[in-house]
């Protein structure tokens, strides 16, 4: 049964029930900073903070680019959070024509299997956004942790995510926020985000034919904290486990097609030329 509201951007939702989970105005709010990403140039430490999705409410602090995948790194003072953004594949049919859907065990547990594209991106990254977040502990005397992206985007933080979890890394990851993200991992890789203390809310919209790939018969599954909106994202249902069939596999296996879905999310346009 859907869940009735609307969502709209730069603006919190109303009729929430104390039940509800979903944090609306945190959401909101991760999703600027995702789009944001595609809207930032392609330059270090760049200064720049000014698109549409830039958020005033955020203190932004540094771009960092690595291979092609750029990410974003600042602080939200209202929560007393930093947060990490990283930007989504510029051209995404190529992408998902070129996923290296082959799996490697980085970890210690050799049983959790990521795919080696996305992790290749991650570790490119890894020691830079480290160095920063621990400077930005310094700074601002918080290790809360908002870590959040779209599309490829949201893959690499749902690696982030994990990785700093996983590793025990002196930081409070508090909220793990994707839009479109692809399945990242396997059945383990899932199964330890449900040891982990860490809120997801992986959002997904209608016929997005993203997150459902890489395909769960290669040995794929999602991570839990799905929120599925419908096609006008004036509803949405907050879903059970990782592949939950009511809400965005439902449409599975042969109508989960649609790119123009994977590109607006919660009515805002994403990608390169979304709204910028």
């Amino acid at each position: 049964m859907w869940i009735h509201t609307l969502f709209l951007l730069a603006t919190a939702l109303s009729a929430f029930t104390a039940t509800i989970a979903f944090d609306a105005p945190l959401a909101n709010l991760a999703l600027n900073i995702s789009q944001a990403t595609y809207c930032l140039p392609d330059t270090v430490g760049s200064s720049a903070w000014d698109c549409a999705t830039c958020s005033p409410e955020v203190t932004y602090a540094t771009t960092l680019v690595t291979r092609g995948e750029l990410a974003v790194i600042g602080y939200i003072a209202e929560r007393d959070t930093l947060f990490v953004g990283y930007r989504g594949s510029t051209n995404i049919q190529n992408w998902i024509d070129n996923l290296h859907v082959r799996q490697e065990s980085p970890y210690r547990d050799k049983d959790v299997g990521v795919e080696r594209g996305m992790y290749s991106v991650y570790a490119s990254l890894r020691t830079d956004v480290l160095f920063t977040l621990n400077n930005m502990v310094s700074k601002y005397g918080t290790r809360r942790l908002l870590i959040t992206g779209h599309s490829l985007g949201g893959a690499i933080a749902t690696l982030t995510a994990f990785d700093l979890l996983y590793s025990k890394a002196p930081f409070l990851v508090s909220d793990l926020i994707t839009f479109g993200s692809p399945r990242v991992g396997n059945d383990r890789f899932a199964q330890y985000f449900d040891e982990f203390d860490v809120r997801i809310t992986r959002v997904t919209h209608y016929y997005d034919m993203v997150p459902h790939v890489p395909e769960m018969f290669l040995g794929y599954e999602h991570v839990r904290g799905e929120v599925w909106f419908n096609e006008p994202s004036s509803a949405f249902m907050e879903c059970t486990g990782g592949e939950d069939p009511d809400c965005s596999n439902y449409c599975s296996p042969v109508h989960c097609t649609s790119i123009s879905d994977h590109l607006l999310y919660l009515n805002v346009a994403m990608g390169s030329d979304g709204v910028c």
